[in-house]
């Protein structure tokens, strides 16, 4: 007897919704789980960029007033300088010894105590952080402020060059240093009084008052006010750079108010 033997058709729709469903539950985890680890990623992201734009704020902040005392330095250095060559020049008879001290002290000095802070930028910088500053226009002002502070620092280093090899060996063949190095009663620009001990001085005083006359130490103070005169230049250029840079970070920085405007 030959068995019939019947299969049964398979029904395959219910099968397919079913695989079809597991790949929708299966594709739609994946999507949120990307869609959760990129917002995860950019939170984060955008956690380290507020961190770093307040730490930037705070250090320009400094520099604002770090600036002003270096320019006040400067102007007060060439101001002497400025009126020892006018004494130089035409000696007044009744001008005191112990003025041209002051004046040769006064003028001695070759850079501020001051320095612009810079730490959070190099740092930035070095470890590349500065992309998580998403304004194109604040990482180039960043970028260029670098660059001009690099260039007013140049001109420091000319400054000191003028002092070792020019003006302190000058005043090592005319002049007594310690005399002088006594007279220094407070750092240029009213920022502090020095703190230097006074160092012991000859019983026999000398008179400085020839010495400022001679061509040579003229030249070396027309050098001297040269050289303040680009320091100055080149500091005052980081001022109003300075300025825009607050005002940019400002609007980056939820919660904090724009009280800087563009000069």
């Amino acid at each position: 007897m030959t068995r019939r033997i019947q299969w049964a058709r398979w029904d395959w729709n219910p099968r397919l919704r079913w695989f079809a469903a597991e790949i929708v539950v299966v594709v739609a985890g994946i999507l949120i789980a990307l869609g959760l680890n990129a917002w995860w990623q950019g939170r984060q992201q955008d956690q380290e960029e507020q961190r770093l734009l307040l730490a930037l704020h705070q250090e320009f902040t400094a520099n604002q007033d770090r600036l002003a005392e270096i320019l006040a330095f400067h102007e007060d250095v060439k101001g002497t300088a400025r009126t020892l060559l006018s004494v130089s020049a035409d000696l007044p008879p009744d001008l005191p010894a112990d003025s041209v001290d002051q004046l040769l002290a006064d003028v001695t000095w070759w850079a501020s105590y001051t320095t612009l802070e810079s730490t959070v930028l190099d740092a930035a910088v070095q470890d590349g952080q500065l992309s998580l500053v998403g304004t194109d226009s604040l990482r180039r002002l960043l970028s260029t402020w670098r660059s001009e502070v690099e260039s007013a620092e140049s001109q420091s280093s000319q400054e000191f060059a003028h002092y070792a090899n020019t003006w302190l060996p000058l005043l090592q063949t005319e002049a007594d240093i310690a005399q002088v190095a006594n007279r220094a009663t407070e750092i240029p620009g009213g920022q502090t009084p020095y703190q230097g001990a006074p160092v012991p001085l000859s019983p026999e005083r000398t008179d400085h008052r020839l010495m400022i006359q001679t061509r040579t130490f003229r030249n070396a103070l027309v050098q001297k006010l040269w050289i303040e005169d680009d320091v100055l230049y080149q500091y005052g250029t980081l001022e109003p750079l300075l300025l825009r840079i607050i005002a940019a970070l400002e609007p980056e920085i939820p919660g904090r108010e724009k009280v800087y405007t563009n000069p």
